[in-house]
């Protein structure tokens, strides 16, 4: 087997090895250039991605702040639909603080709602969201609004249903006497004067309210 032998003088062997430094200097140069200008592409999608983040969440918020809007003017339209359909039942008196008229009595005890208040009073009181800092007039929003919600079950449910639809009376007209019932029967445990609600409520007259 014949030897390959390659015989270089030492400038030559200098000139090899310059130019592959050379060239592996030019490599390192432009690899450092891309990795360079990937990092900056990098970094702008990262800033893209924060202006994308803010921008979302102040669309959460603003669409919140519209849900809570329309939740409120939800709840108007319902206590307006009440109020009049309440003008031919003539279940309570419009005027705060809201009272059981002795037709809305006669409703309440003979639907079986009164009994049913009372076994459950408890169940219903845990159900109340109530804060210290609150008011009697937004202490009696608040048990309007669970009972609104409150989901009757069983025969009292069917019973009640049938009452209502005999009566020619809504279930909402229904619940609203139940709830004005509920809340009598918490101020007077918790010692709040009906009164009160007045001094509280926004659409009461002035004259009702103390300075």
């Amino acid at each position: 087997m014949e030897e390959l032998i390659i015989k270089i003088g030492v400038p030559q062997f200098v000139g090899i090895i310059t130019t592959i430094t050379l060239s592996l200097i030019g490599i390192s140069w432009k690899i450092g250039g891309r990795l360079k200008g990937i990092e900056k592409d990098v970094e702008k999608l990262s800033d893209n991605h924060t202006e994308i983040k803010s921008d979302f969440k102040d669309f959460s918020v603003r669409m919140i702040d519209i849900i809570g809007t329309l939740k409120e003017m939800e709840g108007s339209l319902k206590e307006i639909r009440i109020s009049k359909e309440n003008e031919s039942v003539s279940a309570f008196q419009n005027n705060s603080p809201l009272k059981l008229t002795d037709g809305g009595e006669d409703l309440l005890k003979k639907s079986g709602l009164q009994s049913y208040i009372d076994q459950h009073y408890s169940t219903l009181c845990d159900g109340l969201v109530l804060k210290n800092e609150m008011n009697p007039y937004e202490i009696q929003e608040e048990i309007f609004s669970c009972m609104n919600i409150h989901k009757f079950e069983g025969n009292f449910k069917e019973g009640l249903m049938t009452f209502s639809y005999e009566k020619g009376i809504s279930m909402s007209i229904m619940k609203r006497i139940g709830a004005i019932y509920l809340r009598d029967k918490y101020m007077e445990e918790n010692k709040i004067k009906l009164k009160e609600i007045d001094e509280h409520d926004p659409e009461a007259p002035s004259s009702l309210k103390t300075t």
